[in-house]
């Protein structure tokens, strides 16, 4: 997603605020599990890296907790009730564009996975996985969500500061996103 002028100017502080402040505490996380039991697996799994501030059992639910919450990172179950993972992380990404969303699910991919980095997900992972692999691969994912959104903005300050430069000179400069 490229940023627009106003989005830029009121998204780069917070990017770099944020990537700040991740160093300083744990991470902030969504867990959305249609299993009470999977549920509890991942928070007890997971809470010594994270601080996980909710846990939802559908799609609605998480999209509902990250708008309150703004984590860093929603981990999301593929096959849930009321829309299901993949209306989950178009939600999630349309309510906290700066929350990182890894899927999770006990099946295997076949056909899914394009459509899902097409979304905005930025990693899977099968539901089984060793607790330190899945704390790893989110802390990635973090990392990855946090470095795309800086490229992006980085993009939109390199046009916007040839176009101050073009027009000290006089010049016209249209903008011709692709």
């Amino acid at each position: 997603m490229i940023l627009g002028a106003s989005q830029f100017s009121a998204g780069a502080p917070d990017q770099a605020k944020q990537a700040s402040a991740l160093a300083l505490r744990r991470p902030r996380l969504v867990i959305a599990d249609d299993d009470p039991v999977v549920q509890c697996i991942l928070r007890a799994s997971l809470d010594l890296d994270f601080d996980v501030v909710g846990m939802a059992g559908d799609g609605e639910e998480a999209i509902e907790l990250v708008k309150s919450n703004q984590p860093d990172a929603a981990l999301v179950d593929l096959v849930m009730p009321r829309g299901g993972g993949l209306r989950a992380v178009r939600g999630i990404l349309e309510v906290s564009p700066l929350t990182a969303v890894v899927m999770i699910s006990g099946q295997r991919l076949r056909g899914t996975a394009r459509q899902l980095m097409n979304l905005g997900t930025i990693a899977y992972c099968r539901k089984g996985i060793d607790p330190r692999r899945l704390a790893s691969s989110l802390r990635e994912s973090i990392e990855l969500h946090t470095a795309a959104r800086r490229e992006s903005a980085w993009t939109m300050l390199a046009w916007h500061c040839v176009a101050i430069d073009h027009r000290a000179r006089g010049e016209v400069v249209k903008h011709n996103p692709q």
